[in-house]
Order: structure tokens, then sequence, then C-alpha cells
């Protein structure tokens, strides 16, 4: 294998960590001489992942224009119902649903681009694309990122892979890619048909910790003791354990970045003695490479049903930041199977302080370079190469 295509269809939004992930996976590739293609709806919008060693395609104005026509069509039709604004949820259902038609078409174009056989194509976190698949995918050889284990339109999936099997036509070679193993039985159970896998995605980052001009940049004393609360706001996030325990340390700079910052009240902010800094909701990745390289610590918190990890993990790993994670995720299982810091118990401030007084720096940078070897780049690249070998296929 020599080549491979990459979808991601959110690239041109300047949110998310999803195509800097993937732009780290290109990068990986190639670093290992694969040449890469990567098909986007409308171009690249993150600062930090252009100017890469893979090429760069859009999907082109046909994308572009179903999702426009689908939202019109959905506004339209919601104003001669007696509203006056368009119903999010279903307009964006329609519009990816045409929009990802478009996408795997183009991507078996790129695929089939070059001499010899097809090139495999990698999906990011598209809607529908498990369904669409059976009927567009052809005989191509795909490997489909699942970030959530209720399936869009399985049923779809399991009707045109029963009719398939009715009229004894060979299946598609299609595998669903998961990085959790407990999402593993729901999203076999929705697709029967396709083989799902649970294989790594987030690898650590190269890159080298400019602590001292990380703090000039964002205004930080170089004595200060920096602790980083960093994410994106989802519900699955316990920010406020972070600032309640914070508010007892105000020998602890805490600094807080990413659109978690939205999920903090005014009144949990006010009559600290050292406030803390707020950099979001937005963040650049200029900005949030500056936050974790001046970091002395990295507080992950969620509820405790949360059983996911963070990119949060490997950014802090890949510096050798030390770790706090609450308890049940899989990110503290991640921390304490490594040894890059200490878990305490969700939604527990003294719990949390407990941890910050006993963690020990110098074997928590021990752990993260331990981290850094379970999840480099090369080791995620290779497990994502092994399930796209024509051998791994079956073929």
């Amino acid at each position: 294998m020599n080549s491979i295509v990459i979808i991601e269809d959110r690239a041109h939004l300047r949110v998310g960590h999803f195509p800097s992930l993937f732009a780290n996976l290109a990068d990986d590739f190639v670093e290992l001489g694969i040449q890469v293609d990567v098909l986007t709806r409308r171009g690249w919008a993150l600062e930090g992942t252009r100017g890469r060693e893979w090429n760069l395609h859009e999907a082109g104005p046909l994308a572009e224009l179903f999702h426009r026509v689908a939202r019109r069509a959905m506004a339209t039709s919601r104003y001669f119902a007696g509203h006056t604004t368009g119903d999010i949820g279903i307009r964006s259902y329609f519009g990816a649903f045409l929009r990802t038609i478009v996408l795997i078409v183009s991507a078996r174009r790129l695929a089939r681009a070059g001499s010899g056989d097809p090139a495999p194509i990698v999906v990011v976190a598209m809607d529908f694309v498990p369904a669409l698949l059976s009927i567009f995918g052809g005989a191509d050889r795909w490997l489909i990122w699942q970030f959530h284990d209720d399936v869009e339109l399985s049923w779809l999936a399991r009707a045109v892979e029963e009719t398939r099997r009715l009229f004894r036509r060979p299946a598609h070679h299609v595998t669903v890619a998961v990085h959790d193993e407990r999402w593993f039985d729901a999203v076999s159970e929705r697709l029967p048909y396709f083989e799902v896998v649970n294989i790594p995605l987030v690898a650590s980052r190269k890159g080298d910790s400019q602590r001292d001009q990380s703090r000039v940049a964002l205004n930080l004393h170089a004595d200060d003791k920096v602790a980083l609360l960093f994410g994106t706001g989802h519900r699955g996030q316990s920010p406020e354990v972070v600032v309640e325990a914070f508010r007892q340390r105000p020998d602890w700079q805490l600094v807080i970045g990413g659109k978690v910052c939205a999920r903090l009240s005014a009144a949990s902010l006010e009559d600290w003695e050292t406030p803390p800094l707020m950099f979001g909701t937005f963040v650049e990745e200029s900005v949030r490479d500056n936050l974790f390289a001046s970091s002395d610590l990295a507080v992950l918190s969620f509820v405790p049903d949360f059983e996911l990890t963070s990119g949060t993990v490997m950014d802090a790993a890949s510096l050798g930041v030390p770790i706090l994670a609450s308890s049940g995720s899989l990110a503290a299982g991640l921390v304490e199977q490594s040894g890059a810091g200490e878990v305490f118990q969700a939604e527990s401030s003294q719990s949390l302080l407990e941890a910050l007084d006993r963690i020990d720096v110098d074997l928590a940078q021990q752990g993260s370079t331990r981290l850094r070897e379970m999840y480099s780049g090369a080791v995620v690249c290779r497990a994502h190469l092994k399930l796209l070998d024509r051998e791994a296929w079956g073929n």
C-alpha cells in the first residue's frame, strides 16, 4: 500500500479537535512513506494544519450546493407551515445526507486516480456513512471512524446488506473503527454486517515545550504554578469541581481555555485571591499550544457516568505535563496505566485537592514518557495500516 485517502468533512470549520487529530494522522502516514490525499467539503481552516506534506482536495461546489439547498428547502417549508425559522436539526439531517453522497463519490474518484489498486479510504465522523456506503461505496476499502454508539440510519445498512446476501452479492470492504471498547458491542449490534474494531486514534504530538516564551505570550509570570483546565464544554465535563477546588488554593494560578469557559457562571469566578485567567471560547492552535507548554498541571474533570477520554491527555503527555483526571473515565484509565499523574474521585473537589497534594511531578513526567511511547504517531498509524492492508480485508 503506497497511498491513502482521508475524508474530513468539518475541516473548513474553525472549531473542534477532529481536523487537527486527522492532520496529525496524515502526517504520520506521510512519515511512513504513504502518499496521502485529504478530501474536505470546503478547504482547511485551522492554523498549524496547513502546508503539510499531504495533498488537499475539495469535494467541489456540488457538495456545498446540496448543503445550501437543503438548508433553504427546510427553512422555506417551515415558513409556509407558519414558523419564521427552519428546524436546524432536520435541515442539517437532510443536508448531511446529500453532502455525504457527494463526498463518497469524490473520495472513490480520488482513490482510483493513480495506477494500480485503488487506495483505501478513511472517513472521519461523517453522518450516515455506514448506511450510504452500502449503496454507493463500490468495492473500495473503507475505514469509518465512529464517535458515538448511536449509528445513523443503521436500519438502512441492515436492509441493504440483507438484500446483498439474498442475491449473493459480495459484501463491501467496510470496517467501522471505535476508539473506546465500551462502544464496541452497541455499534456491532447496529451494524452487524460490518466489521467493528477498537483501535487508538489520538497520538502524542510532536513539539518542544517552550515554557518561558509561552508564558510571556500569555502574560503569565515565570514563577507561577499554573493549572490548566481545557475543554470543549460538552455535557460530560464538570468544570465546577475544578473551580471550587482551586478557589481554595491561591498558591496556584488556574487557567481555563476553550468552550468550557462558557459553562462557568460569573458568580463562580468572583472573590478569588488569585482569579482564574480565561482563554475562550474558541482557542487558536497556537494559543492552545502555549497554554499546555506554560502549564505545570492539566486537570480533567468529568461527571461520574462519563466514560470517554479527551485529547487533553495526549496534549499534556506530549509536553510532559502531569495530569489530574476524574475517576471512571477512559482518560483516568490512561493516567493510571501509564503513571502520568493522579486520579481523583469524580465530582469531589476535596478528592481533587488531595490528589494535587500527593502528585509526584518526576514520576508523572516519567509516566508521560511511557504514554507517549504507548500512543506514538507511528503506533497509531501502523494500527490503521494493518487494518487497511489488502490481506486484512480478505482479498
